[in-house]
């Protein structure tokens, strides 16, 4: 049975998938989260990050990750907080759920998971492998979590992952590939092959999609 205490950080994200708050950044100040990139055998994965209000190293914060989608990729460092950056910047929500927050940016191109598209049949499908297959993003995300946990404060019992359409599969993806590191995921719109169920049983999972 899910955990209920596990996903109180995650619960601004109910209001993103009912519509109940604008999620455009169109307008937005979205300047708190600020800009870093990790850089892993010559490739550069941009970020944005925000920290809790008063943050204190003093403290362990949990650790959200979370994986936009194929309309949000490049290399502007911008474009990832379209979806759900305005939420965790409400005063009332930091003040509730004190986290890190983090919004990577896949390249142009790019995925966070390893997939084939059949665009012959009707309607399209995607194909997941069930092997774990090296995906450089993921290899990137690895590097980028490393480099949190070196200069935060932060409680590895408590990072949680989830992502909106590619950054949802990316969400099962990163599962996949490091069952234990995560203690809650919560992909929106995602996909992943289910033979790997086995293989990301550890977390709890809270799934989205319609």
């Amino acid at each position: 049975m899910m955990k209920k205490t596990k996903f109180n950080v995650l619960l601004p994200f109910l209001i993103l998938l009912l519509g109940m708050y604008p999620n455009n950044i169109a307008g937005q100040d979205l300047s708190e989260y600020k800009k870093d990139m990790v850089v892993h055998k010559g490739d550069t994965l941009p970020y944005r990050i925000l920290l809790p209000l008063n943050y204190n190293p003093n403290v362990k914060y949990p650790l959200v990750l979370f994986l936009h989608g194929s309309g949000e990729r490049g290399n502007d460092n911008n474009l990832q907080l379209t979806h759900g950056a305005n939420l965790f910047l409400q005063e009332s929500v930091r003040q509730e759920y004190p986290a890190v927050i983090v919004f990577p940016q896949l390249a142009k191109d790019h995925h966070w998971t390893y997939l084939v598209s059949d665009r012959e049949s009707s309607p399209g499908e995607l194909i997941y492998p069930a092997k774990k297959t090296k995906i450089k993003h993921q290899e990137l995300l690895k590097v980028l979590i490393k480099k949190l946990k070196k200069q935060l404060s932060l409680d590895s019992d408590r990072f949680y992952v989830g992502g909106l359409s590619l950054g949802g599969m990316g969400t099962f993806e990163i599962v996949n590939q490091n069952p234990k590191m995560f203690a809650a995921a919560f992909p929106i719109c995602g996909g992943a092959n289910p033979k790997i169920a086995q293989r990301i049983n550890k977390p709890s999972w809270w799934i989205f999609h319609g």
